[in-house]
């Protein structure tokens, strides 16, 4: 019966602390005779746990230890060996190496996920957490539409965005991205998980943060559409380039158009509106049944329970922007010069160019559309990353063919395409640079009506009602 005592208090004590390393003198950081380092972490499960690897000076890899009690011999990777403890722990031998103990890791005050949920999820929110490598920077984690589901926002070494994805808790399993952790824990100093082909995550603990205030759409609905209409909101592109998207109100301050930008192009141009009656907010075909922001986050429910999310931009000047910033306009022969001044310039979607040229009459004209891209002859090669890459060029008739499948016909009808000299090119940019920015600024027009029914806009050199202190009318 005294055994069994015995035996119950040790399975015990495995599972209110989570350690399960056969031999418990083996936690902790160790440097070999060579200058090498490993951190050997307990695990879930006896025999087995994660390692952090080290070369000069840099975490190498989160790697699994293994160990065979029958021989022994210890696994770390792609290297084993047997090893052997000095009495004292303080040292022990292996891979043909004396590792010495350098720093103790702490294993008391533990949050078990399986043990206690809610003490596990306030360590995961409560702090920044890091990767174990100095090319990384900082990972944190925040609550959005329930208690055990969130964000995970990962920011690089400059703390620029690089991912955003999902986290939740559900039956004592985490889950982060597409990655179920089976048990996981925090330690005085890590964050540790373990999938199911026993691999793990191991993140560095760090400060204590707050996770910020919050608004959402269901109970504060006017704070919420302030705050998704201003600025901008970034979402990570994983292998590809950073996404800026832009809410803005159009139509009203339910509806308008969130643009998206990559590298500063136009990729993309949907409607969002939200409806009081049902309480969603639809953007494009998507209609979303929550949402939220939560500190610099801006978070969307889908109906089927996946979130998307958003993190502020702070290089956009945080301004919110309301229906006052929009300019309206109603399209008819009177309001030509306004129809002219808007849309008469370079526009672009993506690599794709929009031109409207008018003619004298201001009323009718060409739309054109066309992509440009760079090319170059080197060797015998003629080479264009969008368009191909040809080392033949055949002329037959009135028709040009290249390498492949590709072929044109020189065409003799009229058209208004004229490529620009690169000094035109130039000229033309600062100028729509600087029609730009008088677009964009405030401005007060006197419109006239006359008695046939005809009207005239004429501006007004100031550029905001509160610069009027009164207005005479003066027939001479």
């Amino acid at each position: 019966m005294k055994q069994l005592r015995i035996l119950l208090v040790v399975l015990l004590g495995t599972a209110i602390y989570g350690v399960a390393i056969a031999d418990e003198l083996l936690i902790g950081s160790w440097e070999s005779n060579k200058g090498e380092r490993i951190d050997i972490l307990d695990g879930f499960k006896p025999n087995t746990g994660p390692v952090i690897t080290y070369k000069k000076g840099e975490v190498n890899d989160i790697t699994t230890w293994k160990i065979d009690p029958s021989s022994k011999e210890l696994k770390i990777q792609y290297s084993s060996s047997k090893y052997s403890k000095s009495d004292d722990g303080g040292s022990f031998e292996w891979n043909s190496r004396t590792w010495t103990k350098s720093r103790n890791l702490e294993t008391k005050g533990i949050a078990n996920l399986k043990l206690d949920v809610d003490a596990f999820i306030d360590g995961l929110v409560g702090h920044s957490w890091s990767a174990n490598s100095s090319k990384t920077g900082t990972v944190e984690f925040a609550r959005t539409f329930s208690n055990t589901e969130g964000i995970v926002v990962r920011f690089d070494q400059e703390d620029a965005l690089k991912a955003l994805t999902n986290w939740g808790v559900a039956s004592g399993t985490l889950k982060i991205g597409s990655v179920v952790y089976l048990e996981a824990r925090i330690t005085p100093e890590y964050l540790i998980g373990v999938d199911k082909n026993d691999g793990f995550i191991v993140l560095n603990k760090g400060d204590i943060r707050t996770e910020g205030s919050r608004t959402t759409m269901v109970d504060a609905r006017e704070e919420f559409l302030a705050a998704m209409t201003t600025g901008a909101w970034l979402q990570a592109g994983g292998y590809s380039p950073d996404s800026v998207h832009r809410f803005r109100p159009i139509e009203g301050d339910l509806k308008g158009r969130v643009f998206k930008e990559v590298k500063s192009k136009l990729t993309d141009t949907s409607v969002w509106e939200f409806s009081p009656a049902t309480g969603a907010l639809k953007i494009g075909y998507t209609e979303y049944n929550g949402g939220m922001t939560v500190d610099k986050l801006l978070v969307f429910l889908k109906k089927d329970g996946n979130q998307i999310s958003y993190l502020r931009d702070s290089s956009i000047d945080e301004k919110r922007f309301t229906t006052a910033d929009v300019k309206v306009i109603d399209v008819s022969e009177r309001t030509a010069p306004k129809i002219i001044e808007a849309v008469a310039r370079q526009l672009s979607y993506g690599s794709q160019y929009t031109l409207f040229e008018f003619n004298e009459d201001d009323r009718t004209g060409y739309v054109h559309e066309w992509n440009s891209y760079p090319f170059q002859i080197t060797g015998q090669t003629l080479e264009s990353g969008n368009w191909g890459t040809y080392k033949h060029i055949y002329i037959v008739e009135d028709y040009v063919a290249f390498d492949g499948r590709k072929g044109r016909k020189i065409d003799l009808r009229q058209s208004r395409l004229r490529p620009k000299s690169d000094h035109e090119a130039q000229a033309d940019a600062e100028k729509a640079k600087l029609q730009l920015t008088e677009m964009q600024k405030g401005r007060v027009n006197l419109r006239i009506i006359r008695m046939d029914g005809s009207e005239e806009t004429i501006p007004l050199p100031i550029s905001s009602l509160a610069d009027l202190k009164s207005i005479v009318v003066i027939a001479e």
